[in-house]
C-alpha cells in the first residue's frame, strides 16, 4: 500500500523548492565576476570627409570585443552626432528617426559588429566643418540599465570639412 506523506514532512520540502526557484534562480543570471573588462570599438570607415561629398555618407560600426555580451535598447535614439567646439564635445543629438514597439534588449555577442545608422554629409544636423564623433548607448547589465563607460561608448573622431 502507498503511503502518502504527511504535511509535516513535506512542508521543508516545498519552502527549500520555493526559496531554490525565488531566491537562487533569478540571482543566478546576474552573477558576473567584478573585474569584467568591456571592450568596445566603434569606428567610422574612414577619418576625412566633405561636405562637398553630394550623396556620400558617415558609416560606422560597434564591435564587441569583450568576452561577454553588451546591450542596446531598442527603439529609441541610441547614437547621437557629438560636435567638438574649443575643447568640449557638444551634443548635437540624433539624425534618424525611429519607430518600435518595446522596450526590448538587443544583445551585441562577443565578437559580434553592428552596423550604425548611416549619417548623410547633407543632413542637417551637422553644424558645418569641424571634428566629429558619434556617442553611443550601450549598456553592460540589462537588469540595472548600466551604461558601459563613456570612453567605451564614443567613436574615433572625424574631419568633416567644406
Amino acid at each position: 500500500m502507498l503511503k502518502i506523506p504527511s504535511i509535516n514532512t513535506l512542508f521543508p520540502v516545498i519552502i527549500g523548492i520555493f526559496f531554490g526557484f525565488v531566491v537562487f534562480i533569478p540571482g543566478c543570471y546576474v552573477l558576473e565576476p567584478e573585474d569584467t573588462q568591456y571592450s568596445l570599438e566603434i569606428e567610422t570607415e574612414r577619418i576625412q570627409y566633405s561636405l562637398n561629398d553630394i550623396g556620400e555618407e558617415v558609416r560606422f560600426n560597434i564591435k564587441n570585443r569583450s568576452g561577454v555580451p553588451v546591450y542596446r535598447l531598442f527603439p529609441g535614439p541610441y547614437i547621437t552626432l557629438e560636435k567638438q567646439v574649443h575643447t568640449q564635445w557638444v551634443n548635437l543629438g540624433t539624425w534618424y528617426g525611429w519607430i518600435g514597439i518595446g522596450p526590448w534588449w538587443h544583445a551585441i555577442e562577443p565578437g559580434e559588429t553592428y552596423p550604425g545608422v548611416p549619417l548623410q554629409l547633407t543632413a542637417e544636423i551637422i553644424d558645418g566643418p569641424g571634428l566629429y564623433r558619434f556617442r553611443v548607448k550601450i549598456h553592460s547589465k540589462k537588469e540595472t540599465y548600466e551604461l558601459l563607460p563613456l570612453d567605451q561608448r564614443v567613436s574615433n573622431p572625424f574631419m568633416i570639412s567644406s
